[in-house]
């Protein structure tokens, strides 16, 4: 049937069309024509190149073009109304404000114009109509409100600011900001490598001995790691990054990580008594074990003196205190974290040492230029009165080589923490904007008077370390006194560097490799509590959905989806006797690892040994790199080197017997996938089998430093032709993948993996048995020995293959501890 109407198509046209016209239109600018009789008239033809006369009378000439002025404004401001973008969404994302909806001077000048003609006309209220007063009794003021929504949790100081722009979480008795509500992934991580990013961190716990040096000392070698270097560090010149146990029950009892500061001595003090101070800054999770755990350490070091003392007389004690909420803590990572503080702060009357450091702490390229751990302290003018900061660039190489020393370290912020009587600022900004608003120039910074407030503080070297030197991160932690949160952060944040919440604070530790409690440490409490929380969580979001679009773990032989049962792996429990015939190794060479025999030991004794998880600290100890394992019984080395450890502090011998020692001990493991992939979190980790190890330890010299995942199976022939498959794949990467892992052979979980952004690859972190570790490392040396002697030289990493829960594809991945 034809259409009623000819040519309908060419008369009517679609919305897009008519839209691209009204844009063209919107965009023509008109002129005018010249006529034969010399006049001028609109028109849309061109006009022709004339002779430019000798002379120019500009104000002739700007009358003449009158008609081409006007159109060509009147063109611009045409185009401008018809943008299809409102004036906020012109500007970038860290500039956009909620109050740019309602707040015209919210958005820059150059777009305020527009701003005004796209904002709706104010509704009119009515000018007689009286507030109703009904309720007005039950009215709450702001101040009881904010109380009262803290009956449950504590706020930080700056929790009113970051929950403007953070999306907040409860979280070990705070409200603590998680991630930015903007797109923050990559620039967070950009921030970190190549420029600054900030953490409010003043939730962490602080405690306080007081005490005899000596004294201090028993009580610290009773709680803490033996490894770590407490006694070398007392003079207060750097911080001590340790690990603190259960008292007496090293390697066993491991708590939380800490970081130990010990206050600097000054002249008189040294002169006049032995008395020492420290902070002991730990996770606010574990805080109330670790006052505990102190507590017991004191008591038992007054009981070792006292009953040493050849006199009757009372042993002087150690005091003790909590000190959560008299400091605030920021952390500051990125190359530029130095600029941000030196244009931030402005030290007042610094000493000797500071006035020489301070200065060419702007020269820095990185933090990590200087002494891991060092401490600067000093004395800074109120950051308000030089609001907004200038940007502190550098100007040449650093000229003084910063070293740490007691008097650097030295500031007034340990008696103002420990002071009962906490004070704030001596005025507020309202009355620091009036003093502003009288300057002859509007906007220029305050003169500093004599009664303005001089704030003590403490900047402490942080890093993160990595594998490579590209993949650690240096910066600062900024300790300031309570009351002084929001004087400090504005003026931070106003240099340009980036704000991070949680999440932010462990994708810094997963890029650099580092271990992030308490995600990264099993065997702990807080561990378990973290584990079963996620636990009930992905297990309430499976059951959500309907079973065809839910993984079904039955059908993939994953007997624990949800949770690591380390018991098993370990061999500490009888693992479960079902198994899937789908997932049943096709490996004819295949020799899994046998798991620790533990079942008859297990029958004999009352209670079971538990797994605890071993330090980096200590397993470099016990198995250092590239030192080959012919021979040697990892088991009574790993019960020498703790033996030594407890004896040098003053413990006994550890009562557990090698064997159970090394059977039940966890390793943290980082892997990297050698092709393409991302693992999961709780990915299982499997082992690789000594035949195909060793056909990829032949294919290891043709990869050109690229690592060539092979195949049990596959002819190598094939492989070194370089042929691809589907999706850029080769053919042994097709048969890794296709080829499913038996429950034999797993050996481990991974806690943390992700796609990493400094590698350029899937990333992981896990845990594995240190029994498997061993048995992984003598697998490693036989290959070895059984290949060409020119090949022996070049290192080849250990294998491992990572399967995620939810599917059936293996991938390889290099092991590193």
């Amino acid at each position: 049937m034809s259409s009623k109407r000819k040519h309908a198509s060419l008369e009517e046209k679609s919305g897009r069309e008519k839209k691209k016209q009204r844009m063209a239109d919107a965009r023509t600018i008109t002129f005018q024509e010249p006529t034969p009789s010399g006049s001028t008239q609109a028109g849309t033809s061109r006009i022709g190149l004339r002779v430019l006369p000798g002379a120019l009378d500009v104000e002739k000439f700007s009358q003449a073009r009158q008609f081409e002025i006007r159109a060509m404004h009147d063109a611009m401001q045409s185009s401008s109304d018809a943008s299809t973008s409102r004036a906020w969404q012109e500007l970038p994302r860290h500039l956009r404000r909620r109050a740019a909806s309602h707040d015209v001077r919210r958005v820059p000048i150059r777009l305020r114009d527009k701003a005004r003609a796209e904002m709706d006309a104010p509704s009119k209220k009515a000018s007689n109509k009286q507030p109703s007063k009904r309720g007005a009794g039950k009215r709450v003021e702001r101040t009881a409100s904010l109380a009262r929504r803290q009956s449950d949790k504590s706020w930080l100081e700056t929790h009113i600011w970051h929950a403007k722009r953070m999306k907040m979480e409860n979280m070990w008795g705070y409200r603590l900001a998680v991630t930015p509500t903007e797109k923050a992934f990559r620039p967070s991580h950009r921030a970190a490598v190549h420029g600054s990013i900030l953490h409010d961190a003043s939730y962490l716990g602080l405690i306080e001995l007081k005490g005899v040096e000596s004294t201090i000392d028993i009580v610290l070698s009773q709680c803490c790691d033996p490894s770590g270097p407490l006694k070398t560090l007392s003079n207060g010149s750097r911080a001590c990054h340790t690990h603190i146990y259960q008292p007496g029950q090293f390697p066993l009892g491991l708590i939380c990580p800490v970081t130990v500061l010990w206050r600097p001595v000054s002249e008189q003090d040294s002169a006049s008594n032995n008395m020492r101070t420290l902070w002991i800054q730990c996770h606010p999770a574990p805080f109330s074990t670790v006052y505990a755990a102190l507590h017991t350490s004191i008591s038992d070091a007054l009981e070792q003196l006292q009953a040493g003392s050849p006199t009757s007389a009372p042993v002087e004690g150690v005091e003790m205190a909590d000190l959560r909420g008299r400091v605030n803590v920021f952390d500051i990572v990125g190359p530029r974290s130095s600029q941000v503080l030196h244009g931030a702060l402005h030290p007042v009357s610094p000493n000797g040492d500071v006035q020489e450091v301070w200065p060419s702490l702007k020269n820095l390229s990185t933090p990590g230029s200087i002494a891991p751990g060092i401490i600067i302290g000093l004395s800074v003018r109120d950051p308000r009165l030089s609001f907004p900061p200038k940007n502190a660039q550098p100007t040449g190489p650093a000229s003084v080589k910063v070293k740490p020393t007691g008097s650097l370290a030295q500031s007034d912020l340990w008696d103002i923490a420990a002071s009962e009587t906490q004070q704030g600022p001596k005025y507020k900004k309202q009355e620091l904007d009036e003093r502003r608003s009288k300057n002859l120039v509007p906007g220029t910074r305050l003169t500093p008077a004599r009664n303005d407030d001089r704030v003590p503080i403490l900047l402490i070297q942080k890093s993160l370390p990595g594998v490579s030197k590209g993949q650690t991160m240096y910066g600062w932690t900024l300790i300031v006194p309570s009351g002084w949160g929001m004087a400090f952060l504005p003026s931070l944040v106003f240099t340009g560097t980036r704000i991070g919440g949680q999440t932010q604070k462990q994708h810094q530790a997963f890029e650099t490799g580092s271990l992030h409690f308490p995600h990264q440490y099993p065997c702990t409490a807080e561990y378990d509590e973290f584990n079963r929380a996620r636990v009930k969580e992905e297990k309430a979001a499976w059951e959500r959905k309907p079973p065809s679009k839910r993984p079904n773990f039955e059908k993939l032989g994953v007997e624990e989806p949800w949770d690591a049962d380390w018991h098993a792996l370990l061999g500490l429990r009888p693992p479960r006797t079902e198994e899937n015939l789908d997932l049943i190794s096709t490996q004819r060479d295949v020799l899994p690892l046998e798991a620790p025999a533990q079942a008859a030991m297990i029958e004999d004794e009352d209670e079971p040994p538990q797994p605890w998880f071993c330090l980096p600290s200590l397993l470099a100890r016990v198995l250092p790199a590239g030192e080959q394992l012919d021979g040697v019984d990892v088991d009574r080395r790993l019960v020498a080197h703790v033996n030594e450890l407890r004896v040098r502090r003053g413990q006994p011998p550890t009562p557990l017997d090698p064997h159970t020692l090394l059977s039940s001990a966890l390793v943290s493991v980082r892997l990297t996938l050698c092709g393409r992939g991302a693992p999961k979190d709780m990915a299982m980790i499997h082992s690789v089998g000594d035949g195909e190890a060793r056909t990829w330890w032949q294919q290891h010299k043709g990869s050109s430093g690229t690592v060539t995942p092979v195949g049990e199976d596959v002819d190598v022939d094939e492989v070194s032709n370089g042929m691809e498959s589907r999706d850029g794949e080769t053919p042994m990467e097709q048969k890794l993948s296709t080829t499913p892992a038996s429950s034999e052979s797993l050996i481990g979980r991974v806690l943390s993996g992700s796609f990493s952004l400094c590698r350029g690859r899937g990333f992981a972190m896990g845990c594995i048995p240190l029994a498997r570790l061993v048995e992984m490392r003598e697998q490693n040396s036989r290959n070895a020995q059984t290949s060409d002697p020119a090949d022996r030289r070049s290192k080849v990493p250990l294998l491992v293959k990572l399967r995620d829960r939810d599917g059936r594809v293996c991938r390889l991945a290099e092991l590193e501890y």
